[in-house]
C-alpha cells in the first residue's frame, strides 16, 4: 500500500504543492500562495499521513497546526539534519532551497560532481561533491528582477517584459534592454559553467526552476533538467529524519 507523502515549497515568488508515493510524484502543483483549505483538501484526497513544509515566507499558524495533526511533520530549519554535508561559513543563512536542490541532486546522481542552477526569482548556481558535500555558490539575479532594476534605477528606461523571440542586436530601446537582459543572463550562466568545468572536468550540470526551458534550450553545455529537483530534495531530508519513512 503506497504511503502518501505531502511537500510544500513555499517561495519567494510560487508555492509549490506535491505528493509523493514513495516511488514518484502523482501530484504537482504551484500558486502564488495557498489556504488551508487547499492543504486539507489534499490530505484529504491523499489520505497523507506525513508531510515536509520548506518555507522562506513568514510562518503561518494555521497551516502549522494543521500540519502538526499529522502522523509525521518535518518543519525544515537550517537545523535539519540532512544525507549530505555542508560547508559553508554561514549555514544558518543559506537558503532552504539551495539545500533541498542539493540533497535531490545527490540522490538523483550519487557519487558525481555536480553543479545545480535553480532558475528561479533569483539564480543560484552551487558545486556538489561527489562526496556529497556542498560547498556553496553564488546567487545572480534573475531575468525579471534585472528588467526591473533597469527601469527602477534609471530616469527614463521603460519596463520591458520578455521576449518570444530573442533579439541578438536591439534596433530600439525596447529591444537593446531585451538583448542586453537576456544574452546577457544566458552568457553569464554559460561563463560559470566553463569556468567550473575548467576546475572540475567530471562536472555533471543540473537545472531546475521557473525559468527552466528558457536556459535549457539557450545554453551551450550540456546540460539535465530537473523540474522538480527541489521536491526531490525536499522528500529525501523527510525521509532521513523519519525513521519510519
Amino acid at each position: 500500500m503506497n504511503q502518501y507523502k505531502l511537500i510544500i515549497d513555499a517561495g519567494n515568488t510560487l508555492v509549490k504543492l506535491a505528493v509523493h508515493d514513495g516511488d514518484q510524484f502523482v501530484y504537482y502543483k504551484h500558486k502564488p500562495s495557498i489556504q488551508d483549505e487547499d492543504i486539507r483538501h489534499i490530505i484529504n484526497k491523499f489520505q497523507i499521513k506525513k508531510a515536509i513544509l520548506s518555507s522562506v515566507r513568514k510562518a503561518d499558524s494555521g497551516l502549522i497546526k494543521l500540519l502538526n495533526e499529522l502522523a509525521y511533520f518535518l518543519l525544515l530549519t537550517p537545523d535539519t539534519p540532512l544525507p549530505i554535508m555542508i560547508d559553508y561559513e554561514t549555514p544558518e543563512t543559506l537558503g532552504l532551497d539551495r539545500l533541498a536542490a542539493a540533497t535531490g541532486a545527490h540522490s538523483i546522481r550519487p557519487k558525481e560532481n555536480i553543479l545545480i542552477i535553480d532558475a528561479g526569482t533569483c539564480i543560484t548556481i552551487d558545486l556538489l561533491t561527489a562526496e556529497g558535500i556542498y560547498k556553496g555558490g553564488s546567487i545572480l539575479p534573475s531575468i525579471d528582477m534585472k528588467f526591473k532594476a533597469l527601469h527602477n534605477y534609471t530616469d527614463h528606461l521603460p519596463l520591458i517584459s520578455r521576449p518570444k523571440e530573442i533579439p541578438v542586436s536591439g534596433k530600439n530601446t525596447k529591444s537593446s534592454i531585451q538583448s542586453g537582459v537576456m544574452h546577457g543572463t544566458i552568457l553569464e550562466i554559460e561563463g560559470f559553467i566553463q569556468d567550473y568545468k575548467k576546475r572540475i572536468p567530471d562536472l555533471r550540470v543540473m537545472i531546475t526552476g521557473g525559468d527552466l526551458k528558457i536556459f535549457e534550450t539557450k545554453l551551450k553545455s550540456k546540460i539535465f533538467a530537473y523540474p522538480k529537483l527541489v521536491a526531490t530534495g525536499l522528500i529525501k531530508i523527510l525521509e532521513h529524519n523519519d525513521i519510519k519513512a
